[in-house]
């Protein structure tokens, strides 16, 4: 294995490990929010 291919596995990892962190983020917030609105009804 290169140090090419190498750098493009890392690559590719990091950034699912970013896209499902964004997701987490995003859903975590989004129930905050339902939570939040559903105290004001």
């Amino acid at each position: 294995m290169s140090m090419n291919e190498l750098r493009t596995i890392t690559t590719q990892q990091v950034q699912e490990m970013h896209n499902s962190l964004e997701l987490q983020y995003w859903t975590r917030l989004s129930e905050m929010r339902n939570r939040y609105e559903s105290t004001l009804q």
